[in-house]
């Protein structure tokens, strides 16, 4: 598998778009898991977490995802659906 957290955020993306919510689960845990810093893969995770119904694990990377400004409103956003 490459190196590349990005390579396994964009799989994670294109999984989630042809509705393989498992594999895009484990292609952003992984990107996560290479780039513990790569907000764009923990929201990911994050926002899709709160839509599989596992809240409890998603807060932990949607509030590391809202650390960078670029993407605050976005996992503010994922945020207030976790907690509606």
């Amino acid at each position: 598998a490459p190196r590349e957290p990005v390579t396994h955020l964009n799989l994670g993306f294109a999984r989630e778009k042809l509705g393989d919510a498992e594999g895009a689960a484990a292609a952003y845990r992984r990107a996560v898991e290479l780039d513990p810093k790569l907000a764009r893969a923990r929201l990911n995770l994050g926002a899709l977490l709160v839509r599989s119904g596992k809240g409890s694990e998603a807060e932990a990377h949607l509030t590391a995802g809202a650390g960078d400004p670029a993407l605050e409103v976005d996992a503010r956003t994922a945020l207030a659906n976790l907690y509606s």
